[in-house]
């Protein structure tokens, strides 16, 4: 294909996990203003006392939800454990949605998120294995995400933060800061999506040794043409940091080459820009045209073509 496909967007707070007082008035509070509630008085596991021993946890919570959920924390102690924060692409067709998640998967980096690698579970992707206490990105286009949006194709696309800290991170650690979540900023935070340079990534390489010569982008001339052996060290690179048959992603490529002293990543890996799937603010649902995107790169996927992706470099984003 030679761009995505159409795609619509919605965004929402998929789920929301909280530690708060006993009280009988949350199951009637609460249900009416959410998908799903569950409702847990754990005996034994109580991080926060008996001041805390009601675990709720709120599937898809309206802002209603939200504001009965500010009012409790003003009269009993409220401790947000863990929130999800959802972005769906909603498709016409399976194909599409699988396209918009190659796509992604492709390019979507989380920058700083350990020393875990990606890895895909029964269809899911995670940037990191470890769960709790943690900051992550998931993504999946199955059944499971069009079950989202009444069987409608989709690809689900959440941040997922757990844990006090990571909570605090993300300013969303208390119903207040949830009420005045502004998606569209949110998601140009988080959304992170890069395009390794091939080229420059085996000049940088080959740098290391070559560091009296100023031109290290040596062209050799061979019975077939020219040969580029600054593209030849990034394509053995980009295979080594393979992680799916598919072949390297951005992400792949961001770890393996973690702590490498010759790499720099300003110019290593270009930008592309998230616009696209940025959510609008204040509009939940709102129509993409293809003419909003840019041809999907091959050069990653065949690890080192000379090709460069026209995407538009965005040099605003706050990691």
């Amino acid at each position: 294909m030679s761009v995505l496909p159409d795609f619509a967007r919605r965004h929402y707070l998929d789920v929301l996990a909280l530690w708060t007082g006993r009280d009988e008035a949350h199951e009637g509070s609460l249900a009416p203003h959410c998908r799903r509630l569950m409702i847990l008085h754990p005996r034994t596991r109580r991080p926060f006392g008996a001041s805390a021993d009601a675990f709720l946890q709120l599937h898809q919570p309206t802002r209603t939800a939200l504001e009965v959920l500010r009012e409790f924390a003003r009269l009993r102690m409220m401790a947000v454990n863990r929130v999800e924060v959802a972005l769906d692409l909603l498709t016409s067709t399976d194909e599409d949605a699988g396209a918009v998640y190659e796509y992604l998967d492709r390019h979507l980096v989380q920058r700083w998120h350990g020393a875990d690698p990606v890895a895909y579970v029964r269809g899911t992707r995670y940037t990191r294995r470890r769960r709790w206490g943690s900051r992550q990105l998931v993504m999946y286009a199955d059944s499971r995400a069009a079950a989202k949006n009444n069987g409608q194709p989709t690809c689900h696309l959440e941040l997922r933060a757990s844990g006090a800290e990571q909570l605090r991170r993300v300013g969303l650690e208390s119903p207040e800061k949830l009420l005045a979540l502004d998606h569209d900023a949110f998601w140009r935070r988080f959304l992170v999506l890069e395009q390794p340079d091939v080229r420059m990534i085996g000049r940088q390489a080959r740098g290391r040794s070559h560091a009296k010569r100023s031109d290290c982008r040596a062209k050799r001339i061979t019975p077939c043409g020219y040969y580029d052996e600054d593209v030849r060290v990034g394509r053995a690179f980009l295979r080594a940091a393979a992680s799916t048959e598919r072949g390297p992603t951005a992400q792949d490529a961001r770890d393996s080459l973690r702590g490498a002293p010759w790499l720099r990543p300003r110019t290593a890996f270009r930008r592309l820009n998230p616009e696209p799937f940025v959510p609008s603010a204040g509009v939940p649902l709102m129509k993409v045209s293809k003419a909003d995107f840019p041809p999907p790169d091959t050069a990653v996927a065949a690890a080192g073509s000379n090709a460069i992706n026209p995407c538009q470099k965005d040099t605003a984003h706050d990691n």
